[in-house]
């Protein structure tokens, strides 16, 4: 009771609703505006939840959600549209020619590292606005990873459902592990710089990332074994999003 809808969210779950993916082949993009880019209503086919009970990130705060709807008499109808005001770490790296992988376009190497990252993008990757039509998926692009799930030291198992197991990797998993790094691909628009927007810039999102275990990755088993790929793939999550500092962006 008193609770607010926006776009078929509940104001009271926003944040943690916001990890939804897409759990069905990928379609392009709804020919006409039906709800704003971080509502799951956004896209056509299925969608699932990426633990929805995951412990958010401490520095992930709700500043403001204004939605308009078609018709004020049908607030659980259709919108015209929506917009979220958000604080929290962002980071930009890379989004690979495939659309599944994280790329670290500073590595300390001086070669770009792809990060342990499974990266599920919302619909059809010739639909992003900064990818030209005569190059779409032909090179890695520019996004912002807006953490919604932090890192935590020791993760908490959850068994799934029987028919309800989630898809990492395009492999069924029965345990589901919370704990690490999880949030949103977005894709810049433009900066507000008007007066009551407060200079934040303006992102659509276009997917959503997760870090996984050693067990997710397709390594042969020896490697699983390995303690120093353990390690190694532990302290990625970890250090992520070590030095990006929170910041207001709104979403749209």
């Amino acid at each position: 009771m008193g609770d607010q809808y926006l776009a078929g969210h509940f104001k009271s779950s926003l944040l943690p609703s916001l990890l939804w993916k897409r759990h069905s082949p990928m379609l392009p993009c709804p020919a006409g505006y039906r709800a704003p880019s971080w509502s799951w209503a956004a896209i056509d086919g299925q969608i699932r939840f990426e633990l929805y009970r995951a412990p958010l990130s401490d520095t992930l705060e709700l500043l403001d959600c204004n939605i308009e709807p078609v018709s004020k008499k049908v607030p659980f109808g259709g919108v015209s549209s929506g917009t979220l005001t958000i604080r929290g770490r962002v980071r930009k790296v890379l989004w690979s020619a495939t659309r599944d992988k994280l790329i670290n376009p500073s590595a300390a190497s001086g070669v770009p590292e792809t990060f342990f990252a499974e990266t599920i993008p919302d619909t059809d990757i010739d639909q992003l606005a900064s990818t030209p039509i005569h190059n779409s998926a032909s090179s890695p692009m520019p996004i912002y990873c807006l953490e919604i799930c932090t890192h935590t030291p020791t993760g908490l198992w959850r068994r799934s459902f029987p028919g309800q197991e989630d898809v990492v990797f395009g492999r069924k998993r029965t345990y589901q592990r919370s704990g690490v790094p999880k949030g949103l691909l977005l894709e810049k628009q433009t900066a507000v710089m008007g007066e009551g927007h407060g200079g934040s810039e303006i992102f659509k999102r276009v997917g959503l990332f997760a870090f996984r275990d050693v067990e997710d990755l397709d390594v042969e088993k020896e490697k699983m074994d390995d303690a120093n790929l353990k390690e190694v793939v532990e302290n990625e999550k970890k250090v992520f999003f070590e030095g990006c500092e929170a910041r207001e962006l709104r979403i749209i």
